[in-house]
């Protein structure tokens, strides 16, 4: 099938999904009318917290790639190419623009490294990113009130996530060496794959869910929807959780899907749902496309000669 035709057909079938969840939850457009409050703070706040955890993810990006033997180049590259692909992974595959969009970026950046190489690093950041919403989910479901539980939980994955990512690095290259049925391929130094590295990823993992929390936190308020910060850090895991199964442009629909049952989880009511799940798709895209303009400059920079 032509690619292009896929991609319609699949954002056809995401508008479809999100507009039979709205059904489903059975708001009127009056009601969404009468019951939404527009508070322009709300966008500073999602924009701050996107920015926020597209830092800590791009750092934890540069860290990876380097880990796994990519070229270093400068930060703000990683950064850019962070925000760019989510904005275009909204309308088009998200999980092809992760796994292809951002190594056509780093090369064009100055890195020698082929796109498959890059997609290996992905592919570590997304088994990071779907460790710690697995691991807040029993306590979103059972103990959302206890905080004490909370830091528990994100402590485990710490030390779960630290111990883990030299295993899953070279699970990752282990892959990506067969695939390209280079027998010759060697690991990278067992330095760059120490404790300490995956501290620091585990560090950034969590720092990049503080961010997107604040994200939701703001998308909320900006139709006026109250949630308490302990219902922010509940609400996700669910979505992070449906992200794999998106086959839809920026997995719209399904996403929404894990978004409406977070929510529930924390007894937010029919219409404060579907004004919620506008509201968040709304102020990802906008987020994100702001973010790409601010990091606009840093587009073109390589890395110097001879780095290493």
């Amino acid at each position: 099938m032509n690619p292009k035709l896929r991609t319609a057909l699949a954002l056809l079938v995401g508008i479809a999904l999100f507009g039979g969840l709205l059904w489903a939850l059975g708001a009127s457009f009056g009601e969404l009318r009468e019951a939404v409050e527009f508070n322009a703070t709300g966008f500073a706040w999602s924009v701050l917290g996107s920015g926020f955890a597209a830092l800590a993810a791009a750092r934890r990006w540069k860290w990876i790639a380097e880990q796994m033997g990519g070229t270093t180049l400068p930060f703000g590259r990683y950064f850019h190419a962070m925000v760019l692909t989510r904005v275009i992974g909204s309308f088009t595959s998200a999980m092809a623009v992760d796994l292809l969009g951002r190594g056509i970026a780093l090369q064009r950046a100055g890195s020698e490294r082929s796109v498959g190489h890059t997609a290996s690093a992905v592919v570590v950041e997304r088994v990071h990113d779907m460790l710690l919403p697995a691991c807040l989910l029993p306590w979103a479901l059972l103990w959302r009130h206890e905080p004490w539980l909370l830091g528990a939980v994100v402590l485990g994955f710490f030390v779960v996530g630290t111990l883990a990512h030299p295993y899953i690095v070279r699970g990752a290259l282990w892959a990506y060496a067969r695939l390209r049925r280079r027998e010759d391929f060697e690991l990278p130094d067992a330095r760059l794959l120490s404790r300490r590295a995956g501290a620091a990823v585990a560090l950034a993992s969590v720092l990049r869910y503080a961010g997107m929390s604040l994200h939701v936190f703001g998308a909320a308020v900006v139709v006026g929807v109250a949630l308490a910060p302990l219902e922010v850090v509940a609400v996700s895991p669910p979505a992070q959780l449906s992200l794999p199964l998106g086959f839809t442009p920026g997995a719209l629909g399904v996403q929404e899907v894990g978004w409406a049952a977070g929510l529930k989880i924390v007894g937010l009511g029919t219409t404060a749902i579907a004004l919620f799940l506008l509201a968040q798709r709304a102020a990802f895209i906008a987020s994100f496309a702001v973010l790409t303009l601010l990091s606009w400059p840093w587009r073109g920079t390589r890395a110097p000669e001879g780095s290493a």
